[in-house]
């Protein structure tokens, strides 16, 4: 059986948190924070996830004695405006990630990996799918695992405020249920 590892990144204004994930759980030793350089130039910032990227692969090659048969993927909880689907942030006047504004992430991950291409780790991972969601989203849906059955709005704060909307462990984003939802998280933050 091939082993699976995600690199995970939990980006955020301030911090960026990242997981090595072996066959669906993560792995507790590899967990780190290190600060998001949110405010420097994109190369800077861009430096900063391949160096994570670096030391989760390393750190995986310590948990595996048959890397050749490993399949990578590597993924992003990125906070918006940003099209996940493309990895494209819109990121603007929020004092964060603004030198990133309009790039197309996915994109220069994979040519940043590629420019790398002599180094083992980035030969690994060159050709792993890259997947960006939003960074609420994902938090709320590790939360559901604690409460599968329940419908629950997810409030975040950190250099920003997020919500996500979470029904029996998924994200919803429409449907009447939803509206009642929304309109009662409406209220609370009016209510603050």
């Amino acid at each position: 059986m091939k082993t699976k590892f995600v690199i995970a990144l939990d980006v955020g204004g301030t911090f960026i948190k990242s997981s090595l994930v072996m066959n669906g759980c993560s792995i507790q030793a590899s967990q780190f924070q290190v600060p998001s350089l949110a405010s420097e130039d994109a190369s800077t910032t861009l430096q900063q996830f391949m160096t994570i990227m670096q030391y989760q692969y390393m750190f995986g090659t310590t948990l595996s004695n048959d890397l050749s048969a490993a399949v990578w993927h590597i993924g992003i909880a990125f906070p918006g405006p940003f099209d996940y689907e493309q990895g494209i942030s819109y990121i603007q006047g929020l004092c964060k990630f603004e030198s990133l504004y309009g790039m197309n992430l996915k994109k220069i991950i994979r040519s940043l990996l590629e420019a790398n291409n002599d180094q083992p780790w980035a030969a690994a991972l060159v050709h792993a799918p890259i997947r960006f969601e939003n960074d609420t989203k994902l938090f709320a849906l590790g939360i559901s695992t604690l409460f599968p059955q329940e419908r629950f709005i997810s409030l975040t704060l950190g250099t920003g405020l997020g919500s996500a909307f979470i029904d029996q462990g998924k994200i919803r984003i429409e449907g009447e249920e939803f509206l009642v939802m929304e309109s009662s998280m409406i209220s609370l933050i009016a209510i603050q």
